[in-house]
C-alpha cells in the first residue's frame, strides 16, 4: 500500500528512488503524460533497474495508455481535470494508482466485446486495442469508483 495519506502539493513528493515512490497531482493531462513518461524513462535508464526494466516498460505503457484515454475519451462534467498518480514498489511488484475526477466508465463492459473480437480477428485493427494491451501487460488492472465523484485505476506488474 502507499504510504500514509496526507495532503500533497502539486509537485513531486519524491521521484523514483531506492524507496521507489512517486506521487504527483495534475490538472493538465498533456503535462501528466509528459511528466510520467519522463520519470519512467529516467528510471528505466538507471543501471540498477537491471532485470526490472521490462516491468517498468509495461507499467509505463499502461499508464501512458490510461492517461491518453482520459485525454481522448473522458468526460469531466465541465470541470477541470484532476489526476493523481502514485507509483510505488512493494512485495516484488511495481504498483500504480491513477485517480481522476471524470465520470468514469465500465471497464469490463468495454473489454468484454473486444476480447471476443480478438478471438475472431485475423489482423489487428487500426485502433481500439489500448485497453486490451493495458490488461495484457499488467498482472492487476482494476477500475473502481471512489468517494467524491472520482475513479481509481489500480495497476501492478511483477518485478
Amino acid at each position: 500500500m502507499p504510504r500514509e495519506r496526507r495532503r500533497t502539493p502539486a509537485r513531486v513528493l519524491r521521484s523514483f528512488s531506492d524507496a521507489m515512490f512517486y506521487e504527483q497531482r495534475f490538472s493538465d493531462l498533456d503535462a501528466a503524460v509528459d511528466e510520467v513518461h519522463t520519470r519512467f524513462q529516467k528510471k528505466i535508464a538507471e543501471p540498477r533497474t537491471n532485470g526490472a526494466a521490462d516491468a517498468f516498460c509495461r507499467l509505463q505503457l499502461a499508464v501512458h495508455e490510461w492517461i491518453g484515454n482520459l485525454i481522448d475519451h473522458a468526460s469531466f462534467r465541465g470541470r477541470a481535470p484532476e489526476v493523481h498518480v502514485r507509483i510505488w514498489k512493494e512485495q516484488g511488484r511495481l504498483h500504480c494508482t491513477i485517480e481522476d475526477n471524470s465520470e468514469g466508465f465500465d471497464l469490463d463492459g468495454e473489454l468484454d466485446p473486444k476480447r471476443e473480437m480478438v478471438k475472431e480477428m485475423r489482423s489487428f485493427p487500426d485502433g481500439g486495442m489500448g485497453l486490451l494491451m493495458l490488461e495484457a501487460g499488467t498482472e492487476q488492472a482494476e477500475y473502481t469508483a471512489i468517494e467524491h465523484n472520482g475513479n481509481r485505476l489500480t495497476l501492478a506488474v511483477v518485478l
